[in-house]
């Protein structure tokens, strides 16, 4: 199942992401925050914690 999280840079953003990294059979394929936010182009899977995805935060 892929999986795009609205709002990842936040507390719960960042569990959500780090939990489907970890859950079998889900994919984390994109993320989003305001436009305003410091983390958009930062990588996703470092913001949650693991290895650089490639994912850039839009």
């Amino acid at each position: 199942m892929k999986i795009g999280i609205v709002g990842c840079a936040g507390r719960m953003g960042r569990m959500l992401a780090a939990a489907v990294l970890e859950t079998n059979g889900a994919e984390l394929v994109g993320g989003t925050e305001t436009p305003d936010s410091p983390f958009i182009g930062e990588d996703l899977g470092i913001l949650a914690g693991a290895q650089q995805l490639g994912l850039e935060i839009g």
